[in-house]
């Protein structure tokens, strides 16, 4: 099973700051072109686009 933290390529994902509270951000997946993440900390989910 493949570590959500590293692509596939076995290159580490970013984990962005959550807008509430600034624990780290878990990615979720890619639906378009917006990366959704979910707070480790309070559990919110969140978004940024991607380029």
């Amino acid at each position: 099973m493949q570590n959500l933290e590293e692509e596939a390529d076995g290159e580490p994902v970013e984990t962005p700051a959550c807008p509430a509270c600034g624990g780290e951000g878990l990615p979720l997946g890619i639906l378009g072109r917006l990366a959704w993440f979910r707070c480790r900390d309070c559990g919110t989910e969140f978004s940024l686009t991607q380029s």
